[in-house]
């Protein structure tokens, strides 16, 4: 996991003690075992709601869902490779390689970009609708959110300014005036139903995707390079309202390759079972 991304503990001092300024802060404090000695450090940054929540819906999705990682921190690495949050670097041999970037990395417009794909991706990889995500996400932001408002008016802020909100965030409609894309295009063309070229786009993107899964000549992290790549090329064919069905598809084999999940036939049957088609078309048996 990158280093630093998972948020502090957000704790109150009262009287001496230091009391969880939050029910998201309570339930981490919970998670470690009784009498465990912890090394603490204390500071009074500024926290980010939007990091916050991005860890309270997979906290939530891992512990209420069916999903291929036993941890948050698993979940957050994988969705970030596949919503291509990542840097590049290179290997010794001079290969290209991609690693997830740390959320820290991201400005605020960046963060709510990847806050609202995350959540589209989780919901159709588990079927939660995307609004119960937002609810149960939304209790710890705006309690957060409130919170720093406090604090900004307590410490008399030069600006006065309290954190965006997410009713403050402008949305497409008030950005553009109407339904339509910068470039035009009608709302339809922008619908998130696949039609029957986009089926046949992602049956032969699944195929190769999985394909990569059983490569013998490759390692496991040889093959999650390449499955990052081939993940990126279909990117540029695919529509993007359908880019959160191609992550789907992503982490289904990135699961595999990882061995997070060892029913390699299982992913690609559920993959079908969206996708409308036999197993077969897309890699795997009938």
């Amino acid at each position: 996991m990158s280093k630093g991304d998972f948020p502090a503990l957000r704790m109150v001092v009262e009287n001496g003690r230091l009391v969880p300024a939050t029910p998201f802060d309570q339930k981490r404090i919970n998670s470690y075992r009784r009498g465990a000695i912890v090394m603490c450090k204390l500071n009074e940054e500024k926290d980010r709601v939007l990091v916050r929540k991005w860890f309270a819906i997979i906290t939530l999705v891992v512990k209420q869902c069916q999903t291929p990682w036993k941890t948050k921190e698993d979940a957050s690495e994988a969705i970030k490779l596949a919503l291509g949050i990542v840097n590049l670097s290179k290997t010794v041999g001079g290969n290209f390689m991609q690693y997830p970037k740390s959320l820290t990395e991201l400005d605020d417009p960046e963060m709510t970009e990847a806050l609202e794909q995350m959540i589209e991706l989780l919901s159709h990889m588990t079927g939660v609708d995307v609004e119960t995500l937002n609810k149960e996400a939304a209790d710890v932001g705006r309690e957060i959110e409130q919170q720093d408002s406090n604090s900004a008016a307590a410490d008399q802020s030069p600006s006065g300014q309290s954190p965006d909100t997410d009713e403050d965030r402008p949305t497409s409609s008030q950005d553009g005036g109407d339904s339509q894309s910068p470039t035009g295009s009608s709302p339809s063309s922008q619908s998130t139903e696949m039609t029957d070229a986009d089926r046949a786009l992602f049956m032969e993107c699944a195929s190769k995707l999985f394909a990569i899964t059983i490569q013998d000549d490759l390692d496991g992290p040889a093959k999650r390079g390449v499955l990052v790549s081939a993940k990126d090329t279909w990117k540029e064919a695919i529509r993007p309202e359908l880019h959160p069905k191609l992550a789907s598809i992503f982490l289904a084999a990135d699961s595999i390759i990882t061995g997070k999940n060892t029913n390699r036939a299982g992913a690609i049957r559920e993959v079908a079972g969206w996708l409308e088609c036999a197993p077969s078309e897309i890699g795997g048996d009938e």
